[in-house]
C-alpha cells in the first residue's frame, strides 16, 4: 500500500503542475486555498500523503476532505489528524462517495468568486464498482480542475455484457467466459470512462500508474478540465461504442443531462476534429 501511495502521490504532484502551467487551475492562496477531497478514503493514506505533499512539504495552501462510509474511519482518521497537527486542514466526513456532504475550513463565500470550482482536485483510490463513476460524477458536477481515480473491480458493466452476449455477433466468444468477460469488462468500462470526460470538457489519459506486481488494478484515469468542446466525430466515436457493445456506460446514465447539454453544444458550434486530435496526441505521450 506504501507504494501504491507514493507513486499514485508522484502522478499528482506532476499533474498539478501541469495543470497550473497550463492555466486550467490556480495555485492556493492564503484567501483561497486548493480544495482537495479523497472519496473512498480508507484509512486515509493517500489523503493524509496528498496533505503532506502539496501543503506541508510544498508549503501550498491547502485543505482536505477525506469521505469514507464507516464512522471508525471517521473517528480514526480524525483523531490521526489531530496527533499530527492537521486537524484544521484535514476533514474527515462519514458518508458515501455519491451524497456525503462536504464542510471545509475556509467557508466558500471566503474563497472568491462564485464561479470558481467548488473542489479543485478529486481523487478516488480502487473504489469499487460504479463507485469510481460517482466519485467522476462529483467531479464534473463540482467543476473539479483535475481528477484522478484508479478504478477497481467493473462488475455492473460486466452484466450488461452478459445480457447482451447473444446479440454481440462476432463478439459473443469475447462473452462466453467469464474470465474473459471480466478483463474485457475492464477494458470497455475504463474506455467508456475516459470518452466521457473527453465529451465533458477534459484532457484525458489512461495510464499504468504501479507495476501489477504491487495490484492488479493499476490503471488510473487522469483528467484536467479544460472546457474544451468534443468535435462532432468524437460524438460519433461513442455512439459507436454504444452501439457496438449494446450497453451504455453507468458513468453516461448518471452524466445523462451533462452529455446532452455538451451534446447540443457541440452540434450547434462544431470545432474541427483536428484541434482535437492535438488533445489526444498529447495525453498519448503525457
Amino acid at each position: 500500500k506504501y507504494k501504491q501511495v507514493e507513486e499514485f502521490l508522484r502522478l499528482v504532484d506532476a499533474t498539478v503542475d501541469g495543470a497550473r502551467q497550463g492555466g486550467h487551475m490556480p495555485v492556493g492562496t492564503k484567501e483561497r486555498p486548493t480544495r482537495l477531497v479523497d472519496l473512498g478514503c480508507g484509512n486515509a493514506y493517500l489523503t493524509f500523503g496528498a496533505y503532506a505533499l502539496l501543503k506541508a512539504r510544498r508549503g501550498q495552501p491547502l485543505e482536505v476532505v477525506g469521505v469514507d462510509v464507516k464512522r471508525q474511519a471517521r473517528e480514526t482518521n480524525g483523531r490521526v489528524a489531530s496527533a499530527l497537527g492537521w486537524e484544521r486542514d484535514c476533514v474527515f466526513v462519514e458518508g458515501t462517495i455519491a451524497g456525503a456532504e462536504l464542510t471545509f475550513p475556509t467557508p466558500r463565500s471566503h474563497r472568491g468568486e462564485s464561479s470558481d470550482p467548488e473542489v479543485d482536485i478529486v481523487l478516488a483510490l480502487h473504489a469499487c464498482d460504479t463507485a469510481t463513476d460517482e466519485a467522476l460524477v462529483r467531479a464534473v458536477r463540482w467543476n473539479a480542475p483535475l481528477t484522478l481515480v484508479a478504478p477497481c473491480c467493473h462488475h455492473d458493466l460486466q452484466v450488461r455484457l452478459k445480457d447482451t452476449r447473444g446479440t454481440n455477433g462476432a463478439h459473443a466468444p469475447l462473452l462466453r467466459h467469464g474470465i474473459l468477460r471480466e478483463r474485457l469488462g475492464d477494458l470497455i468500462t475504463d474506455s467508456f470512462r475516459a470518452h466521457v470526460l473527453r465529451l465533458l470538457g477534459h484532457r484525458v489519459d489512461v495510464v499504468e500508474w504501479i507495476g501489477g506486481e504491487h495490484t492488479p488494478r493499476n490503471t488510473m484515469i487522469r483528467a484536467v478540465r479544460t472546457n474544451s468542446k468534443a468535435a462532432p466525430e468524437l460524438w460519433t466515436e461513442y455512439d459507436e461504442m454504444v452501439a457496438t457493445w449494446g450497453v451504455t456506460p453507468w458513468l453516461a446514465e448518471a452524466l445523462q443531462p451533462e452529455l446532452a447539454a455538451a451534446r447540443e453544444e457541440a452540434m450547434n458550434d462544431p470545432v474541427p476534429l483536428a484541434a482535437d486530435s492535438e488533445v489526444v496526441e498529447k495525453d498519448s505521450t503525457d
